[in-house]
């Protein structure tokens, strides 16, 4: 018997709502994915012996170990991914997508992670200090060479001047107007969803594996809106009412989808503020007409 958390109290359930400033999106499965968790205790994953004793899978078993560690760092990447995507969403009004990068003469290494996290703290610091309702989201880019860069989301406020040029497609370029350690690129976000999801094709397993227990994301956190969310339950025969109940405001996507060798159908909703003000009262009235508790 295997376990990876000891005393925990699971809640399982097959569907989540978020709600953001301009939407909300709802995904359902047709197995409970979802957990809310009352940790009491949490431990290494552990293995029973023969004989009843709980012993760490790294003490007794290398090749469960290495597959204990394949899994934590599987959660991590995902788990990173779905906060920044998150964030991103919480915010729909960002101005500029930025590429921040580091001259070898003016820090100690483009290769050392932390030194580079230190210098851009310096800058983000000095920006906040220059416009304290700022907004930002930067996420690191691992090159191929083992340097590294990073990029941004920023909101009005970013002090920018014209780079002189303009990209393939047309759009003005710019460059940072006071970042002092290396060649910046700004440019308009035409596309919120497009560009976040470009962001997240940079958190990577290689990034994981050279920034163990360190940040992967940075942003104020006290300049962003909390983000409710809904979890509940829905029976394979109350889905089809509860997309008809939808369907008229909303874009829904299907995929399937392999999650630890289970084979998963997942309905994703969008639902845009503008095509449905009052998202979240005509959810709890439409799960009560199904009488699903939430």
């Amino acid at each position: 018997m295997f376990l990876s958390l000891e005393r925990m109290v699971f809640i399982m359930f097959n569907a989540k709502a978020i709600f953001y400033p301009n939407r909300c999106e709802i995904s359902v499965f047709d197995h409970a994915v979802f957990s809310h968790q009352r940790k009491q205790k949490r431990n290494s994953y552990v293995q029973s012996t023969p004989f009843g004793d709980m012993v760490p899978i790294y003490d007794f078993d290398t090749e469960l170990y290495q597959n204990y560690r394949e899994e934590v760092m599987r959660c991590s990447i995902s788990r990173t991914k779905k906060n920044i995507r998150r964030i991103a969403l919480s915010y729909p009004e960002w101005r500029y997508f930025v590429t921040f990068t580091f001259d070898k003469r003016k820090v100690k290494s483009r290769y050392d992670y932390d030194s580079l996290v230190e210098v851009l703290g310096s800058y983000l610091k000095h920006l906040k200090a220059q416009c304290p309702t700022i907004k930002y989201l930067i996420v690191p880019e691992l090159h191929k060479d083992g340097a590294f860069h990073f990029h941004g989301l920023f909101s009005v406020g970013l002090p920018v001047k014209y780079a002189g040029y303009f990209k393939k497609s047309g759009g003005h370029v710019f460059h940072v107007a006071d970042y002092g350690f290396g060649f910046t690129t700004a440019t308009y976000i035409k596309d919120v969803d497009r560009t976040v999801s470009y962001i997240l094709k940079y958190i990577t397993k290689d990034l994981m594996a050279v920034s163990p227990s360190r940040r992967r994301y940075w942003y104020p956190y006290k300049q962003f809106p909390a983000i409710d969310e809904l979890e509940f339950t829905l029976l394979p025969a109350d889905v089809s009412q509860f997309f008809k109940s939808f369907s008229d405001y909303s874009t829904c996507m299907h995929y399937n989808l392999t999650v630890d060798n289970l084979d998963l159908s997942h309905y994703h909703i969008i639902i845009d503020s503008d095509r449905y003000s009052d998202i979240h009262d005509y959810l709890i009235y439409t799960l009560e007409m199904l009488g699903v508790e939430t």
